[in-house]
């Protein structure tokens, strides 16, 4: 897996916070201004979708100005876009907070196949760097231990043309090597990347247009009920400038023998890019989370702050 912090007061099984989804969500994510609000706010984060993996449900909240018109992806077959990927992680528990050491993975994206209903790309990982400035040496090389296997390996992502998926809940769209030392890192990183990619509404929208994107994502074993909103601060031909804002209810439940009492999760951000390509361009996401445990009978508190950055590739001196 991707490295979370340590917080000695809480289990390793508790730290099972991923360093996205996101997104990504990504994705799985903000408005204008990128505080994650517009006017009155998101929709609270109450999800129609009522398992992890079922289709994303998307409303148009604002059509926006004309000309309107459909937008969906529609990258090249063949084509290859390089990237970086860099992830910074808090993880804060009874007052005590440990960072993450700065993890930049670069990504080489080859589209496989695209028609006007899919788009199949394989993600490629280059040498991981570790930033050292400002970090414990065994913190460095522990992360840079626990990433040791991603370079060389690939991970796919398959999304429709709107941007959702069918795929199943654990990591929508992706699939892991089969090699079992590399299959984590790598899936984290293609789930990450997998929920940057932008959710598009299937009616004709135009700048300035907002919509709700309502899902159950699974974060490492919990459920949980997530509402996007993208609003369309502007689009010149493909290219648009997307802000994001998320909220995350997770349901009570257990993960890994430890109990998930109740939890909520913010985040805003802004991706740039055309519809000619998977991924965007450029994206920041900034993720929050708090979340309740019990523990040996005792409720812990854990926040966690994730930043994800994904820009052009920068060639290391």
């Amino acid at each position: 897996m991707l490295p979370r912090s340590r917080v000695p007061a809480v289990p390793p099984a508790v730290l099972v916070l991923p360093a996205v989804l996101a997104l990504l969500a990504l994705l799985v994510t903000g408005c204008s201004g990128g505080d994650g609000q517009s006017g009155g706010g998101p929709p609270p984060a109450t999800a129609t979708p009522t398992a992890a993996g079922a289709r994303a449900l998307v409303s148009v909240v604002q059509e926006g100005s004309e000309p309107r018109r459909v937008l969906a992806l529609s990258p090249t077959a063949g084509a290859v876009t390089e990237a970086d990927l860099s992830i910074a992680q808090r993880v804060t528990s009874d007052g005590r907070a440990a960072d993450v050491p700065e993890l930049t993975v670069p990504v080489t994206t080859t589209v496989e196949a695209a028609t006007a209903e899919q788009v199949e790309a394989t993600c490629a990982y280059g040498e991981p760097r570790v930033r050292a400035e400002g970090s414990p040496a065994a913190e460095v090389e522990r992360v840079r231990q626990a990433v040791a296997g991603l370079a060389g390996t690939t991970t796919d992502v398959a999304v429709l043309a709107d941007g959702t998926t069918d795929g199943g809940p654990d990591g929508p769209g992706t699939a892991a090597p089969d090699d079992a030392a590399a299959a984590g890192p790598a899936r984290q990183a293609g789930v990450l990347l997998r929920r940057l990619v932008p959710v598009w509404p299937t009616s004709p929208v135009g700048p300035g247009a907002s919509w709700t994107v309502t899902s159950v994502v699974r974060v490492d074993g919990a459920d949980v009920d997530e509402v996007a909103t993208y609003t369309l601060e502007s689009l010149d031909g493909d290219d648009y400038v997307l802000g994001l804002a998320v909220q995350q209810v997770y349901r009570a439940g257990e993960v890994a023998g430890v109990e998930v009492r109740s939890g909520r999760g913010t985040a805003g951000g802004r991706l740039t890019g055309s519809l000619g390509r998977l991924l965007p361009g450029s994206a920041s996401v900034d993720l929050a989370t708090q979340v309740s445990y019990v523990v040996d009978g005792q409720v812990q508190q854990v926040a966690t702050t994730v930043s994800t950055e994904l820009g052009e590739a920068v060639t290391p001196d």
